[in-house]
């Protein structure tokens, strides 16, 4: 049912030629739709905090895809579980190893985050108001995909983690799993060539992945072997 709804406003949306056509800060999930032409598949969304508010995934699930949602936020879980249920939504953290680390968890749940050096800014510049700081289970993202994934396809990799984005991509092992498309938010680039300077967007071209696309704080890589296993007539 609320698939349904979400398709009907946005057709009414597209129809009426509203502006708001994206669910996405900046128009992210539009972006990925035209980058992946393709009619259902599979997400892995790490930091997912919403299944509609500021999700870059809503549009890609409103359209038949299903995938895994992962936030450290009970609540979010709990929304995620209702809205999306066929979905495997996970109450935890991604890191580089696991176990535990402290979660800063903020008044706008945008700005939830691990680092506590991004905590300190969002603080200092009065971004918003402190919460709370728990103990949150962590785990690495290639145990993730080996417990859930296995050999399906994972088609989008979108990675929202408040400056934790190294750590998340270093805890996957990139020769076994490699998303088609990864969508990569990088608060520290504002155009093309500063995005080649943040160390995440480096490690992921180190691995055969391309910087194809810059909106706003999100940068979307693709998977260079893939383009490759792909003829021209089908790419």
């Amino acid at each position: 049912r609320q698939r349904k709804i979400g398709k009907l406003i946005y057709v009414c949306r597209r129809f009426f030629g509203a502006s708001g056509v994206s669910w996405s800060l900046s128009y992210e999930d539009l972006v990925i739709d035209k980058l992946l032409n393709s009619k259902s598949g599979g997400y892995v969304d790490v930091g997912a905090n919403h299944p509609v508010d500021i999700s870059n995934t809503y549009l890609l699930w409103i359209n038949g895809f299903h995938g895994i949602n992962i936030d450290p936020l009970p609540e979010s879980k709990k929304t995620f579980d209702r809205m999306r249920p066929k979905d495997i939504n996970l109450n935890i953290g991604i890191a580089s190893s696991n176990g535990q680390m402290t979660y800063y968890e903020f008044e706008s749940s945008v700005y939830n985050t691990f680092s506590k050096k991004r905590a300190e800014k969002v603080v200092n510049n009065k971004m918003s108001g402190l919460k709370n700081k728990t103990k949150v289970k962590v785990e690495r993202l290639e145990d993730v995909f080996d417990h859930y994934i296995g050999d399906t396809k994972i088609d989008v990799l979108n990675i929202d983690t408040e400056s934790m984005e190294l750590d998340v991509i270093k805890s996957n092992n990139w020769k076994k799993y490699r998303p088609h498309f990864i969508i990569l938010e990088s608060l520290g680039s504002r155009d093309v060539r500063e995005a080649y300077t943040d160390e995440s967007v480096r490690f992921l071209t180190e691995n055969e992945y391309e910087l194809v696309v810059k909106v706003f704080q999100s940068c979307f890589l693709e998977d260079k072997r893939y383009k490759e296993t792909m003829s021209d007539g089908d790419y």
